[in-house]
């Protein structure tokens, strides 16, 4: 098994405990619908687990995002609104950032790629997922 199919069978396993969570059609790929206070539809989460932020970068981002949101846009049966993610197993050069490790990517014209899909780093992602540190995640 390779690192990164790891971190995406950790992540499903994490989200299994508190949403209805199944593997979508490509590897690396989780589908999760989750709740929100105040709105009963909730939220689908579209997820790609990548190993580290180096594994997605320079023209992979664009294809990577277009991809995951053809995917939603292609849901017949979606009745809620959706997010896209790609989530990031692994702190780039070692150091994790706190709960703020999120962002939206923006192409080299300043623009968005999207304003529906987010980079998760492991500072966001494991204690959203499971309410645990990404340090505890890895001990």
């Amino acid at each position: 098994m390779t690192i990164g199919v790891f971190y995406q069978f950790l992540i499903l396993e994490l989200m299994r405990n508190s949403w209805p969570v199944f593997d979508a059609s490509r590897e690396g790929d989780i589908v999760a619908d989750i709740e929100t206070p105040g709105f009963d539809a909730g939220v689908r989460l579209y997820i790609s687990v990548k190993k580290s932020k180096d594994t997605v970068s320079g023209q992979d981002v664009g294809g990577v995002i277009r991809r995951l949101e053809g995917e939603a846009k292609a849901e017949k049966n979606l009745n809620r609104p959706y997010l896209c993610v790609i989530g990031i197993a692994t702190p780039p050069k070692g150091k994790l950032k706190g709960y703020d490790d999120r962002s939206i990517r923006t192409t080299n014209t300043g623009g968005t790629y999207s304003l529906n899909c987010e980079f998760w780093g492991p500072g966001f992602l494991f204690p959203f997922i499971s309410g645990r540190t990404a340090l505890e995640i890895y001990q």
